[in-house]
């Protein structure tokens, strides 16, 4: 009896050994696998080489490597999600957080510069980007517009949508109320209107955004109409400590 259970013990000893060596040798195949040296594609090539740096993956330093690899997957991420192209424009990995800034390809502007953030989060990703505020932003300061449009014809609006609700783009129509939440500058020309109506405007103006359930603050800028005519988005900002501005105020909803 004892020899048999002895005899048993040996061959299970034996069975265990080559089952080891049989685990051992997949678990290295994977590791190889793994290993296998990234492709680049013509699109990493190309932002490789606007920024001076080699098309060579090997020439490419560690931090180089990890960078184009995650501008790649960053550039895919939001590609699939909206099923268009988008075009790189910049990428920073900060503090634990990656961002990319990319535009819609086709006709842009350099306000229409898209977001895309990345954090490693218990070894996947989280993404988030901001395109639907970028998306919706002309759509919204037309909406604004046609407010003032009520009260005068001459009005210029540049918005800053900081926040929205769309996860996506709209597909059935835009709706805006209760949507965004945003920061405005308004500029209308001083002489449109008596000056002792300037404020009474923009608290109109205030409740009306209450009213479609807006969040943010809007700056109401009453300007000379000379200066009125030259503003636009690349300037307007230059002009916030001129003497022409005659009546400024921030309305917050």
């Amino acid at each position: 009896m004892r020899l048999a259970i002895k005899h048993r013990i040996k061959l299970l000893l034996i069975f265990l050994f080559f089952s080891i060596i049989y685990l051992s040798g997949c678990l290295t195949k994977v590791s190889l696998t793994s290993e296998e040296e990234p492709t680049l594609s013509e699109r990493q090539k190309e932002i490789l080489q606007n920024n001076g740096l080699p098309t060579d993956y090997d020439s490419l330093t560690p931090e180089q490597q990890r960078s184009i690899t995650a501008i790649e997957e960053m550039l895919s991420y939001i590609e699939d999600k909206y099923g268009e192209e988008f075009t790189y424009s910049g990428y920073v990995d900060e503090y634990g957080v990656e961002t990319l800034t990319v535009y819609p390809s086709g006709e842009h502007t350099d306000f229409d510069m898209v977001t895309v953030t990345r954090k490693n989060d218990y070894g996947g990703y989280i993404y988030e980007d901001d395109y639907p505020a970028v998306f919706l932003r002309e759509d919204f300061e037309s909406y604004l517009a046609e407010y003032f449009h009520t009260v005068t014809k001459d009005v210029i609006i540049f918005s800053n949508i900081y926040e929205t609700n769309y996860d996506r783009l709209p597909e059935d129509g835009v709706v805006l109320d209760g949507m965004v939440k945003s920061r405005n500058t308004v500029f209308l020309p001083a002489d449109s209107m008596d000056s002792s109506s300037y404020d009474v405007i923009g608290r109109e103006f205030q409740a009306w955004m209450q009213e479609h359930s807006f969040t943010g603050t809007t700056q109401l800028i009453f300007i000379d109409r000379q200066d009125f005519s030259k503003l636009s988005r690349y300037n307007y900002s230059d002009y916030f400590m001129t003497d022409s501005i005659v009546f400024r105020e921030d309305y917050t909803y």
